[in-house]
């Protein structure tokens, strides 16, 4: 019997003892004229005493129970009585971290689970596998050759800055000397909008201002030009940026892939909830939202047994620890953290400011991922994590049930009482 209700019925004895003895002196007084009704002036004072600690006593257990739960750390959970929601385990956590690179890839990659997308990457992480950076640009050989942070993942777009030659196509030989920076660690092609026409990796409309990729035309040219991006940078981890505009392109990339037998290390994917207007990409309008193409793009890569050689990363903007839970579950690997626009400024306080709140953000997900029961972030699935939410919420509701219910019950004991005494001391008394 729980703490509450021996409380609960503690006191409704002595109260029930209270009023017995009151309904005494008035039945005596009413019917024989004993002349004891004085003592009603002792026994209702009473009442009202024993009403006011009882009440008081309560809202002091109501504070302490909720004072406990504020200091409960997590992974530190009562296992007796949390064995529906939570499980012992090995409570020594450390930061997750993911490894690109499947079994084509010479040079994988350990990263973070978070990555920022900063157009100026000037930032120097203090561990490698902790922060890359995005370029995404249109940056010179020139400016590539500067230098810029510890970890840069080259991102690839039409137009090809930075490996293109005089006629803007794509030049293998400058691709390669900037591929093979130390500070590069995996390349990114970002393929351009798609369309419903003809084509399915050109934008026939007219009057576009999105540039499209000359060096390949169809998802098979993609997947050579993947594997020549690969051979080009000694053999570092390549992925696919794109929005899902079409489920047949994503069943198209796939085939091609299986065709082809040249797999991707990694694919990024975007939403039309995560629309930037600083680009001019029109593909975004027209796209999946991001929960609904990442669970479609994971399930699509299970069916073509894809999921052990490509890991997904989710392009989104993140808030809270709950949209990096909500992420994993869809299945997600990774997060890429879309920048504010006040990052994109001249100067480093607001990259260190988006940085602080990305740690944050990773801290306070380790620590319901501990409350949860997560070991680590592969545990995190779409059907482990509804169960926890569903037993995390009928664990609420039964603490409100036990809590604020009975609470209102016994203040309808308490006026009723109150009522019947001030009625009988009138009947008495006249």
């Amino acid at each position: 019997m729980s703490q509450n209700k021996k409380y609960t019925l503690l006191f409704l004895a002595v109260l029930l003892i209270v009023v017995l003895i009151n309904s005494v002196i008035i039945r005596s007084e009413y019917f024989g004229g004993s002349g004891l009704h004085w003592l009603l002036v002792l026994a209702i004072p009473f009442l009202f005493i024993i009403m006011h600690y009882a009440r008081k006593k309560y809202k002091m257990f109501l504070f302490k129970n909720a004072d406990e739960s504020r200091q409960l750390k997590p992974g530190n959970n009562n296992p007796d009585s949390n064995k529906s929601l939570f499980f012992s385990g090995n409570n020594n956590y450390e930061e997750p971290t993911v490894l690109f690179g499947n079994s084509f890839c010479t040079q994988p990659y350990l990263s973070g689970i978070v990555c920022n997308e900063t157009i100026h990457a000037k930032q120097s992480p203090v561990h490698a596998h902790e922060k890359a950076e995005v370029l995404n640009r249109h940056y010179s050989s020139h400016q590539l050759n500067a230098g810029f942070a510890k970890d840069i993942i080259w991102q690839i777009v039409p137009g090809y800055p930075g490996c293109s030659n005089s006629n803007s196509n794509f030049n293998p030989e400058m691709f390669s000397a900037n591929a093979m920076q130390p500070f590069v660690k995996m390349i990114e092609l970002k393929l351009a909008s798609f369309s419903s026409a003809k084509n399915n990796f050109t934008n026939q409309a007219a009057g576009s201002s999105v540039a499209m990729h000359t060096a390949f035309s169809t998802a098979e040219g993609m997947a050579m030009f993947i594997d020549s991006l690969r051979q080009l940078s000694g053999g570092k981890p390549v992925g696919v940026r794109l929005f899902v505009t079409s489920k047949k392109v994503v069943h198209e990339i796939c085939y091609a892939f299986r065709k082809t037998g040249i797999i991707p290390d990694y694919i990024v994917i975007e939403g039309c909830d995560n629309e930037d207007n600083s680009s001019p990409d029109s593909s975004k309008s027209a796209s999946m939202p991001l929960y609904e193409a990442l669970l479609f793009v994971s399930k699509t890569l299970e069916m073509y047994g894809l999921e052990k050689e490509i890991k997904i990363i989710a392009a989104a903007y993140i808030n809270t620890a709950f949209d990096v839970l909500k992420l994993y579950a869809l299945g997600a690997d990774a997060l890429r953290v879309k920048s504010p626009a006040d990052s994109r400024q001249a100067g480093a306080a607001p990259l260190v400011r988006m940085q602080n709140a990305d740690s944050k953000i990773i801290r306070s997900t380790m620590e319901i991922m501990r409350t949860f029961g997560y070991v680590n972030m592969k545990q995190i699935t779409l059907p482990s994590l509804l169960r926890k939410l569903d037993s995390l919420q009928l664990k609420t509701i039964n603490k409100k049930q036990h809590g604020i219910y009975p609470r209102l019950k016994i203040s309808h004991l308490f006026m009723s009482f109150l009522v019947f005494n001030i009625l009988a001391c009138v009947c008495c008394f006249s």
